[in-house]
């Protein structure tokens, strides 16, 4: 999903504002991606390993659906 937005944020936008979004784009990312970092290990020590996984599975199957649709 990640790549998704450096395709699709230049064909929708102003030349103007490209940059300002893009830049958004990139910090807000990171900014998930350091939170999904940050509390993996705690969520996998309150629903355990196999559910740590299946919930990561779920999410990513929903934003599939989500994509396709």
């Amino acid at each position: 999903i990640g790549p998704i937005t450096y395709i699709v944020v230049p064909e929708i936008l102003p030349q103007r504002v490209r940059g300002l979004v893009s830049s958004i784009v990139t910090s807000l990312r990171w900014a998930i991606s350091f939170i999904v970092a940050l509390f993996f290990y705690d969520l996998l020590s309150v629903i355990g390993d196999d559910g740590g996984y299946w919930c990561f599975g779920a999410i990513s199957l929903l934003g599939f659906f989500y994509i396709f649709v």
